[in-house]
């Protein structure tokens, strides 16, 4: 039952900057903030993969 817990929350914490940031260009931005909120989910899915490879 814990593991589940944890396993879920791992699942949460990961996917919860893109969602954020897709959430987030829905509004009513300028190009600029575009711009920096695509940069922000680039770097995330870097961290993310090397995380990933470096795990196993």
């Amino acid at each position: 039952m814990k593991n589940r817990f944890f396993r879920r929350i791992g699942q949460i914490i990961t996917f919860a900057p893109p969602v954020g940031i897709l959430g987030a260009s829905l509004m009513n931005l300028t190009a600029f903030e575009r711009q920096y909120l695509i940069l922000i989910l680039i770097i995330w899915a870097n961290i993310f993969f090397l995380y990933k490879a470096w795990l196993g």
